[in-house]
């Protein structure tokens, strides 16, 4: 009665997998992540708590999230210039 389109559990497993697989050089670890994820989303449509469509969405919209961030923040030159600067300047 209180399912969720997309599904959260697959949108969160998604990007921790995706940001973990994009941060990590190891190609076996990659695919552990891969397989806890998908796993993740297999659960809910065993429990019958999502219907396939709902674990895709989630599963793209986590891996579109992850990415996205990794390629705005972690990726960029001037990372560590974005998180120096503080959010309300009280003095000028």
């Amino acid at each position: 009665s209180s399912n969720s389109f997309p599904s959260g559990h697959s949108t969160t497993a998604f990007a921790l997998f995706a940001g973990l697989a994009l941060l990590t050089e190891n190609k076996m670890l990659k695919m552990v992540y891969l397989i806890i994820a998908a796993n993740v989303a297999f659960s809910r449509t065993y429990l019958s708590q999502h219907w396939l469509v709902d674990i895709f969405a989630g599963s793209l919209l986590g891996t579109i999230t992850a990415t996205a961030l990794y390629f705005a923040l972690i990726n960029s030159k001037d990372f560590s210039l974005k998180l120096n600067k503080p959010l309300f300047s009280f003095f000028r």
